[in-house]
């Protein structure tokens, strides 16, 4: 076996032995090593600690996020849920009104059919009224002018029989008169 020295330098004997000058210093030289290994791999421990615990804070952050937006995503599930119920009523609420308004509207438009019928029947009836009495006025007048000319005919014959009993009574005077005068006679 032959011993690694820093230096590469050593004692050797005659037939390539090493000596035990040679291994306590490939010993030492081995223990600093070691030390520098160890203070190195302590450093790097430390190091990956830091690491190590810098991601489990960072897992902890992300996980304490990720519990929020899950937290906030449930919160807007249920907002949602709420709101898409709460349309769902205003939906059932509007068909119902709309239904209603629909079938006020149908019966008012009904009415208003009725209405108008009456209102054509009305027309026609008053129509036909005012047909009727202006038959009836032209009746009327021409009974007016037929009664105004049998009052004026039935004038002319009282101031005939007037004239005429105004002639009888002066005859009944003169033929008084004449059977007074024939009397004495």
């Amino acid at each position: 076996m032959v011993a690694c020295m820093p230096s590469g330098e050593g004692l050797h004997d005659p037939q390539g032995a090493a000596t035990w000058r040679d291994v306590a210093e490939a010993l030492a030289h081995l223990e600093s090593k070691q030390s520098a290994v160890r203070k190195e791999l302590f450093t790097l421990r430390s190091v990956a600690c830091k690491r190590l615990e810098q991601a489990r804070g960072a897992l902890e952050l992300r996980d304490e996020e990720l519990a929020s937006v899950r937290a906030a995503k449930a919160a807007a599930a249920v907002e949602f849920t709420r709101q898409q119920q709460k349309l769902a009523w205003r939906l059932a609420d509007s068909t119902h009104e709309a239904r209603r308004a629909k079938r006020s509207a149908l019966a008012s438009k009904a009415r208003l059919c009725q209405e108008r019928s009456e209102l054509r029947d009305g027309q026609v009836e008053l129509r036909s009224a005012k047909s009727a009495l202006d038959a009836q006025n032209q009746e009327n007048a021409r009974l007016r002018a037929r009664m105004a000319e049998l009052e004026k005919r039935l004038d002319q014959g009282a101031a005939e029989a007037a004239a005429a009993q105004s002639l009888v009574r002066k005859q009944a005077a003169l033929l008084d008169e004449a059977a007074a005068a024939l009397q004495p006679l």
